[in-house]
């Protein structure tokens, strides 16, 4: 989603989206499926907060690209390679 420029909305089960998404900023982190229902409601009636949030959630999602990852892999081991 966010590289497509949408926000994301995803339920917290512990797992690694959670990380990665910043709530109310590049999408919503919910505790129940009645959270996703309310944040989905809002973000289809609020055109402008959902635009704002999928540009956030495009930026946010470069940090990840894979020559991005490579490169800083690549850095960290240095000469280990």
């Amino acid at each position: 989603a966010a590289a497509s420029g949408r926000p994301s909305i995803i339920i917290d089960n512990g797992g690694g989206n959670v990380e990665i998404l910043t709530n109310a900023y590049d999408g919503y982190v919910c505790e129940d499926i009645e959270e996703v229902e309310k944040n989905v409601r809002f973000l289809l009636s609020h055109d402008e907060v959902r635009t704002k949030m999928g540009e956030d959630a495009r930026r946010m999602v470069t940090k990840y690209e894979w020559k991005k990852m490579i490169t800083k892999i690549e850095k960290e081991l240095g000469d280990g390679l």
